[in-house]
């Protein structure tokens, strides 16, 4: 007695209609050949070609397509998009003796921009722990070439991290930050000091932004910034501190410095008041037709004794001044070599020289003497003013 299988039809047990029967389904043959004397509607599955078959009553077909086909033709595809890279730790574990078509990705490129047999690197590229590089060797040419690179972390740039670093190199210098305008056609680079500097610190920012005119100050210990009051325009140095200023141009434009409200100082183009007792450890180098002179403290303007050089001089000069006061009547001499002493004029030798190199002029109402003969050099002249005298001493 055949059994057919039951189906619910509106809740009630019915056999299943003879068309919608698959025949001999209890009964499907596994093998590399097809079965023999098939008839319609039998099974069997092509273990040659892992595919089921249904015989139509003239052939077997394939039920639901070629399987064998569609895996070989994704394992084609497979094989043609892969691309397989294996990973090396670093730039000191690149093989030595690759094949032709070898493939890796250094997990840390650190030093690749030193590594000679390498091609088409880009330029300026520095290799860093956070940047993988891909490469691949071609035999032709005996080196690897560059394929890519990429980070290791594609959301490091969002600064996640609690302390992000900006690595620095030897092209671009120190590690920076650029921030740029809307339109990132401008932008104001921070920047951090060169390695000769060897700078370990932190600056921390104040809580707000401040008030207009006031000033960013450092604790000087921990690195915290704090707006401060800068009510009398002061700059406060340190112990080597220097500071420079320049005027805008050379007018009346005045430059004064002031300490605990005492005038110390006053610059202007054409002169300098030293109003306090002042330390210099240079040389002042008076320029032009100017003086160095000593006024009398009146509070502005008042006798002075002055010195100035002569501007038709043709020769320097130094003179070194004595170590002492001297004593009473004594005069200023020199020794022909700039050093001056005091010393006593009476009994002594009067010295002229015997060729005048420097110009001379006797005032109005003065009589004066020379010993003799003396010699002018080229273009010095000795002017006798009216009602004056010269007498040369033979």
């Amino acid at each position: 007695m055949n059994r057919f299988p039951l189906v619910l039809v509106n809740g009630i047990a019915q056999e299943m209609p003879v068309n919608d029967r698959v025949e001999h389904s209890a009964n499907i043959p596994r093998s590399a050949t097809e079965p023999s004397n098939p008839v319609d509607g039998d099974q069997w599955f092509d273990t040659a070609n892992s595919r089921f078959m249904l015989y139509d009553g003239s052939a077997w077909i394939t039920v639901g397509g070629d399987n064998a086909s569609a895996i070989a033709t994704a394992n084609q595809a497979l094989a043609a998009t892969a691309d397989v890279y294996k990973e090396k730790a670093n730039v000191a574990a690149i093989p030595s003796s690759p094949a032709n078509g070898d493939k890796i990705e250094l997990l840390d490129s650190t030093g690749i921009e030193s590594f000679s047999s390498l091609s088409g690197m880009p330029s300026g590229f520095v290799g860093a722990s956070t940047l993988l590089v891909r490469l691949e060797y071609n035999s032709t040419s005996s080196k690897w070439e560059w394929r890519s690179f990429a980070p290791k972390d594609p959301d490091g740039r969002f600064l996640k991290s609690l302390s992000p670093v900006v690595l620095g190199d030897s092209n671009s210098g120190s590690g920076s930050i650029t921030l740029n305008c809307e339109t990132n056609a401008h932008g104001v680079k921070l920047k951090g000091p060169a390695h000769s500097a060897a700078a370990n610190y932190t600056l921390t920012l104040p809580d707000n932004t401040g008030t207009a005119g006031q000033v960013l100050q450092t604790s000087g210990s921990g690195g915290n910034l704090s707006w401060v009051t800068n009510d009398n325009n002061e700059i406060v140095l340190g112990t080597t501190a220097k500071v420079e200023l320049k005027l805008n141009s050379l007018n009346d434009d005045t430059l004064e410095t002031t300490l605990e409200n005492i005038l110390v100082r006053r610059d202007l183009h054409t002169h300098s008041d030293i109003n306090t007792n002042q330390l210099f450890t240079g040389n002042i180098d008076i320029r032009g037709d100017k003086t160095f002179a000593f006024q009398k403290n009146t509070g502005g303007g008042g006798p002075f004794t002055a010195f100035k050089k002569s501007q038709s001089a043709t020769t320097s000069a130094t003179f070194t001044l004595p170590d002492a006061d001297g004593s009473a009547g004594q005069a200023v001499i020199t020794d022909g070599s700039g050093v001056l002493s005091f010393g006593n004029v009476g009994g002594q030798f009067l010295e002229t020289p015997q060729t005048l190199s420097e110009n001379k002029v006797i005032a109005a109402n003065i009589n004066a003497s020379c010993n003799g003969p003396i010699a002018l050099d080229s273009g010095v002249t000795i002017t006798v003013s009216s009602s004056s005298q010269l007498v040369v001493l033979a």
